[in-house]
């Protein structure tokens, strides 16, 4: 094929259409343009198909990002739930110590406390002796 007939066809030159090459040409040209449109057609199709391609490639790629993100979310959430089952049993064991001190504290007053009423108690108890003793013998 002639490119230079074409060039020529598709910048619209006008010496391959004279009356006396008209009879040789013109099926030439007819041959070129047909050719001309084949090239474009096939040119539109591959990258009609190209671009088809690349829609599924996003759309896969796009699905792989989202399950990645969704993955990373799970693995996220799995960590701070231990992090929190960490940090409650952490808190449940100091609130543990600190009842067990607060207890201690108590049966420590209360010890105290009964040991202080004991004692006020045998001092009375001395001093009730006496009165009784005294009521006995002085009969009062």
């Amino acid at each position: 094929m002639d490119l230079n007939l074409v060039f020529d066809f598709k910048r619209g030159s006008r010496e391959n259409f004279s009356s006396k090459n008209n009879e040789t040409t013109t099926p030439q040209m007819i041959k070129a343009v047909k050719q001309l449109s084949l090239e474009i057609i096939k040119q539109v199709t591959d990258l009609e198909q190209a671009c088809a391609q690349r829609k599924a490639d996003a759309q896969a790629a796009a699905k792989r990002t989202v399950a990645e993100a969704e993955k990373a979310g799970q693995a996220m959430l799995a960590q701070r739930r231990a992090e929190a089952e960490a940090q409650v049993k952490t808190m449940m064991a100091d609130a543990e110590a600190e009842a067990a001190d607060r207890a201690k504290a108590v049966q420590e007053e209360t010890e105290r406390s009964c040991t202080e009423l004991k004692r006020g108690a045998e001092q009375q108890l001395e001093a009730a002796a006496q009165v009784i003793v005294r009521r006995v013998v002085t009969g009062k």
